[in-house]
């Protein structure tokens, strides 16, 4: 719907989303409330409500915490999608922490593919590539 200019029924449809994210982040299984926290904090970023993105994404960054960075990605990829939020905010710098932080664990954890894609969004400093 965002895609076709359709803004309305996104909403709608986002809120859904986030409902349904809302039940799992009460999971007391860690995997499931981080992926919880994650899709949620997509809609949130889809919806343009910054501030409650950062808080879902900080919150799997949390529940991602410690990690082996040759087993999870969760960790990366929150630092990734903190990254994200900060660069629609227009916070390039504050974006470019987060990002650079999702690089180095990626690079750790054997995933050169991955960031190489990071890496090229900072040289082009065009990171709109990496949004779903």
């Amino acid at each position: 719907y965002i895609k076709t200019g359709k803004r309305e029924e996104a909403e709608t449809e986002l809120k859904k989303a986030v409902k349904l994210y809302a039940d799992k982040t009460g999971s007391k299984i860690k995997r499931v409330a981080a992926g919880g926290y994650t899709g949620r904090g997509f809609c949130w970023l889809d919806l343009e409500e910054y501030d409650r993105a950062i808080a879902d994404f900080e919150e799997a960054l949390v529940l991602n915490t410690p990690f082996d960075p040759k087993k999870d990605r969760g960790y990366a990829e929150a630092h990734k999608n903190l990254g994200l939020v900060y660069w629609k905010m227009g916070k390039r710098e504050k974006a470019n922490e987060y990002l650079k932080k999702a690089i180095k664990v990626l690079d750790e954890g054997d995933r050169p593919y991955r960031s190489k894609e990071l890496r090229d969004a900072l040289k082009t400093g065009d990171v709109a590539g990496l949004l779903r």
